[in-house]
């Protein structure tokens, strides 16, 4: 009976391990575009973003408020880079995707794997944002 007991047990521990995390995954849309919230007044065109080319990535890696229970929320999302002026600064749009001394932003990240000399996406102004 105790072989028993602790062979249940066992296998409970492994199906928690390994299905827990399922519960909390988000499922990141494949392809998506990454423009300026409605309402707001864009300068460049918008930028084809692919998750499956990021899946490598962990989601937080992008996504630092993410606590990796609740539903991942946009950049634009209250209380995260709500200011659509400013160039610099924690809440600034433009910030949280071109800053290249933050690798959580698009443009830090793919300029700290150039330094590093690994494989790396676009680095460019008109790599991001093609002309329309």
């Amino acid at each position: 009976m105790k072989k028993t007991m602790t062979l249940v047990a066992i296998c409970a521990a492994l199906v928690c391990m390994y299905m827990i995390p399922t519960l909390n995954a988000s499922e990141a849309p494949a392809d998506m575009v990454l423009a300026m919230p409605e309402g707001q007044t864009a300068t460049k065109a918008p930028v084809d973003f692919s998750h499956a080319a990021h899946g490598d990535l962990d989601c937080v890696d992008c996504h630092h408020k993410w606590d990796g229970a609740a539903e991942v929320t946009k950049c634009s999302s209250e209380g995260c880079h709500t200011n659509y002026t400013a160039k610099k600064g924690a809440d600034s749009f433009y910030a949280a995707f071109h800053t290249r001394s933050n690798e959580a932003s698009c443009l830090g990240c793919h300029a700290a794997l150039k330094t590093a000399g690994e494989a790396t996406g676009p680095t460019g102004c008109a790599d991001c944002h093609p002309a329309e």
